[in-house]
């Protein structure tokens, strides 16, 4: 009877520890992050079923937004999800931030047009456009869509 005794209070023990060292890793990851000024913020393109999310870093005191991704419905002439990725998007003192990035390769051309703000509270908004296009001509484009987004921890 002693040794299933001790078998069990092992068994538990261990469990025990392994949720003790779960959470220290993610209050650690937590922590690094923070260290690091990362912030995350997800969000939504009201009215349809597009995605938004970016890490906001600051680094010697500036802010920038780390990695922005997006996933937004188009519109005519093509019907579908477009996602697409903004790095370094550079946000000036009054927490505001427009940009306008041309990606060509031979005879594509996509170009991303992101404005925001980041509010109090955590909150962020703005409008969003992603325009894909072939030899000139728009293929697919989202038109100009609002988002929101609020920090995530």
């Amino acid at each position: 009877m002693t040794a299933g005794f001790r078998r069990r209070s092992g068994r538990r023990a261990l469990a025990t520890t392994v949720v003790v060292a779960l959470a220290l890793t993610s209050l650690l990851i937590s922590a690094l992050r923070v260290q690091a000024g990362e912030k995350g913020y997800e969000g939504s393109v009201p009215g349809t079923q597009g995605k938004i999310d970016f890490v906001l870093k600051r680094h010697h005191g500036k802010l920038t937004i780390k990695e922005f991704d997006a996933a937004l419905p188009t519109t005519t002439p093509c019907q579908g999800t477009v996602s697409f990725v903004l790095h370094t998007v550079k946000v000036n003192r009054k927490r505001g931030f427009d940009v306008e990035k041309v990606i060509q390769q031979a005879r594509y051309v996509d170009v991303a047009y992101l404005n925001g703000r980041l509010g109090k509270g955590g909150r962020a908004s703005g409008t969003v456009r992603y325009i894909l296009g072939f030899d000139e001509v728009p293929v697919c484009d989202t038109g100009t869509l609002e988002w929101r987004a609020h920090r995530t921890g």
